[in-house]
């Protein structure tokens, strides 16, 4: 994923304006639930100008990304919202699939954890 976020903000000319490693955390975190080929298409869009409302003069915000790369995903679903949901650790979702798990949910230098919609609705049930 790094590599393709590289070549992405590599190819506009602002694009390499306060490139950090908070940067590369921002797209990392946003693009973490998604399936790497609908990443990569993703950034295939915004380089070739295929990418409704974006200005080509700038590398696409992590949001943006994240949003062609979720539309690319449900569309490759049948048009069905993916079902994964990335919590926080102190999320109530979170801390209810915890308790239904019965051990701790391990979470990456993010402090997330992504879980199934059926997974979370069925922990926070089980709470009520």
């Amino acid at each position: 994923m790094l590599v393709l976020i590289n070549r992405l903000l590599a190819a506009f000319p602002a694009g390499h304006s306060g490139l950090g490693a908070e940067v590369i955390d921002a797209y990392q975190i946003g693009l973490a639930e998604i399936p790497v080929e609908h990443i990569a298409q993703a950034v295939v869009n915004f380089l070739r100008g295929n990418v409704k409302g974006h200005n080509p003069a700038f590398a696409p915000s992590p949001p943006q990304v994240v949003i062609e790369a979720r539309r690319i995903w449900k569309n490759s679903n049948g048009g069905v919202e993916p079902d994964l949901v990335v919590c926080s650790n102190d999320d109530p979702a979170f801390k209810a699939v915890e308790a239904m798990r019965g051990r701790p949910i391990l979470t990456g230098k993010s402090g997330t954890a992504t879980f199934r919609k059926s997974e979370i609705e069925e922990a926070m049930e089980a709470i009520k």
